[in-house]
């Protein structure tokens, strides 16, 4: 007779392991106190207080919105082109999904990979950058209420 399941779990550390990697990833509180969002005129007040972190900022967005429609652009014709020939009308609904977020997600990682060549976005701390700004637009209005 086979073990019942949670005979099949009697190792106490397997379980542990478990109960850490679910909690880890998955039980964490949220942020209750989570930034404004800014625009483009915030971006210019913080290059003029922080010259050397917000040209890596003016940076990083543009090179994010290149990133994000590469993806979408891509996805875009990934799904027209397996709808033009998938032969009948639900054939083509199905395969042009499928097509169409396998072909989004290649063209985000290939755009993401061609805008850290063409920005030269591994010359600078992404992280610290963030962190820099994260913290200006707290101090400067971007904290809430």
């Amino acid at each position: 007779m086979a073990p019942m399941f949670a005979e099949s779990f009697s190792d106490l550390h397997t379980v542990q392991q478990f109960v850490k990697f679910r909690d880890y990833f998955f039980a964490r509180p949220v942020e209750k106190k989570l930034l404004k969002p800014w625009t483009a005129a915030d971006i210019d007040r913080f290059c003029k207080d922080d010259p050397v972190h917000g040209a890596q900022v003016k940076t990083l967005r543009q090179a994010g919105i290149i990133t994000a429609l590469g993806g979408v652009g891509s996805g875009a014709f990934g799904a027209t082109w397996a709808f033009r020939r998938g032969g009948t009308i639900n054939g083509g609904i199905i395969s042009g999904i499928i097509c169409g977020v396998s072909s989004a997600a290649i063209g985000l990682g290939m755009s993401q990979q061609l805008t850290v060549y063409t920005h030269s976005l591994w010359t600078f701390d992404k992280m610290e950058t963030t962190k820099a700004f994260r913290g200006w637009w707290r101090a400067h209005g971007g904290a809430p209420e």
